[in-house]
């Protein structure tokens, strides 16, 4: 029985050249979508540092001003003065600004200076003791 050209089937041949191309392009694939999520995270990260930044910039703005309306108070009646003023400025959602202001006398009157600048973290830490061990 002779077999006609026809009927028979052609092999698919996938050689080791299209296999590398699959190959690559999964890789491409897998690589642009870490890249794209990275960029995503540091996109965001950005954002909130920049949020922060300028909240930070705002609170000494304002401090300053403070500082300013407090000199102005006391100008020509340094006995009525408060000694230490201790004001918060916020700064994000977890984090102030403290701010610690001292009176200082001098012959004629006095002025306020800043003695305590710090940015602290209102947010509740808790640490984690677990240590998963394989056994």
């Amino acid at each position: 029985m002779k077999r006609n050209r026809e009927q028979i089937a052609p092999p698919t041949n996938i050689g080791i050249s299209m296999m590398l191309v699959v190959f690559l392009i999964m890789c491409l694939f897998t690589f642009s979508a870490i890249a794209l999520v990275q960029a995503q995270n540091e996109y965001n990260n950005a954002v909130r540092m920049t949020d922060i930044r300028s909240a930070y910039y705002e609170a000494v703005s304002a401090c300053e001003s403070d500082l300013h309306e407090l000199n102005l108070s006391v100008r020509g009646d340094s006995a009525s003065a408060v000694r230490t003023i201790d004001k918060t400025y916020p700064l994000a959602d977890d984090m102030m600004l403290s701010v610690t202001f001292s009176f200082i006398e001098r012959e004629g009157g006095g002025y306020y200076h800043i003695t305590d600048f710090r940015s602290m973290s209102t947010g509740e830490w808790s640490g984690n003791d677990k240590l998963n061990l394989v056994q």
